[in-house]
C-alpha cells in the first residue's frame, strides 16, 4: 500500500499485488479512463458486455459510439465488423444483429480476465467444457497462434506464447 497527499489529506491506494492478496474483484481497473467503458464481462451463449448475440447493432452504434470497422468485413462469413475507442474488441453483425464479438484486451469471467490467462486456468474456470480435439494453427504477423474451441460455451481461445491473446465469443449454434 501507498499513502498519497491529497489536498484533504492522505488517501491509501492498493498496488495490484495488493488487490489480488486481499481477494478484492481487479475487473473494475485501477481508476484510468479505461473505468468510463463498459466493462466486456463474458456471459457464455448470451454476449460480452454490453453486447447480446442478436440484438440489433445499429442502435449501438450512437449509443455507444461503435466504429465501423472495413477490415471487419469478413469476405467469407459476409460479416460487418465494428469496434469502440478505448476497447480493443471487434463485434460482428450479419443482416444486422450481433453474432460474433472478439476480445483483445479485457473479456472477464469470473472476476478473472480470460486475456493473458492460460488454456488450462480458463478450462477450469469454464467448467466441464468440450475442447476441441485438435486445435488449429494460424499464423498472424509471423507467429503462430493455436485456436482451441470450447463448444459448450461457443468459445474460440487464440493462443501465442501459451497466454490466451484472443476470445472469439459465439451464440449458441442452431
Amino acid at each position: 500500500m501507498s499513502n498519497i497527499p491529497t489536498s484533504s489529506g492522505t488517501a491509501t491506494w492498493l498496488h495490484e499485488p495488493d488487490l489480488f492478496a486481499a481477494g478484492k474483484d481487479v475487473s473494475s481497473g485501477f481508476g484510468d479512463a479505461h473505468d468510463l467503458m463498459p466493462k466486456m464481462i463474458f456471459e457464455p451463449l448470451q454476449g460480452v458486455g454490453p453486447f447480446r448475440f442478436g440484438e440489433m447493432i445499429e442502435p449501438l452504434v450512437d449509443k455507444l459510439g461503435l466504429i465501423g470497422v472495413p477490415e471487419g468485413d469478413d469476405d467469407v462469413t459476409g460479416w460487418i465488423g465494428y469496434t469502440m475507442l478505448g476497447q480493443d474488441i471487434r463485434i460482428y453483425s450479419e443482416d444486422g444483429k450481433i453474432v460474433s464479438i472478439a476480445c483483445y484486451e479485457d473479456c472477464w469471467y469470473k472476476g478473472r480476465n480470460l486475456i493473458g490467462s492460460t488454456l488450462q486456468d480458463v478450462v477450469w474456470l469454464l467448467g466441464p467444457a468440450n475442447l476441441s480435439n485438435e486445435p488449429n494453427v494460424i499464423e498472424i504477423d509471423d507467429a503462430e497462434e493455436v485456436v482451441y474451441e470450447i463448444e459448450s460455451v461457443e468459445v474460440q481461445l487464440w493462443i501465442r506464447d501459451g497466454v490466451i491473446v484472443t476470445v472469439f465469443c459465439s451464440p449458441e449454434a442452431p
